[in-house]
């Protein structure tokens, strides 16, 4: 399966960035998210970041985990290739482009195959529903971090 989304938010590219990277604060935020985990982390150079996280998520009565090594581009993209997990494939890209000081174009990009037919049947169409959705439960975040009313 092969999801695209992209939204224009009113939000920097920094903003964005840091909700998407903010890996252990998922579950304060994603409903279907139970647990999450960054269990190795480093910074290079270039201001690239590499960590290696794991996510619990359960839809109804649903779950599954999964581990993901993120490549973080700071506040341009963060790029997800599977350690561990149910899936036969996965792998993902945000990207986040400056649109003005305080609006970006943000991109996610994911591409999935589950190992077992039957997971497929049971979590596929569940799993691409939770993708769908990610960019409007990470906007909704920012709102309630940099919205001031």
């Amino acid at each position: 399966m092969h999801i695209e989304k992209s939204s224009i938010l009113p939000y920097s590219t920094e903003q964005m960035y840091s909700v998407v990277t903010d890996i252990e604060a998922y579950p304060t935020f994603l409903d279907w998210c139970t647990s999450a985990a960054v269990e190795h982390s480093e910074s290079t150079l270039d201001d690239t970041h590499i960590c290696v996280a794991s996510l619990d998520i359960a839809f109804k009565r649903l779950s599954l985990a999964f581990t993901t090594r993120n490549v973080n581009r700071l506040n341009d993209s963060v790029e997800m290739q599977l350690v561990t997990g149910p899936f036969s494939h996965l792998e993902g890209r945000w990207n986040f482009a400056p649109l003005s000081d305080d609006a970006s174009k943000v991109s996610l990009s994911m591409q999935f195959e589950f190992e077992s037919i039957l997971t497929r049947k049971l979590i596929g169409s569940v799993f691409e529903q939770l993708v769908g959705s990610q960019i409007n439960a990470f906007e909704k975040r920012a709102k309630n971090l940099y919205d001031v009313d």
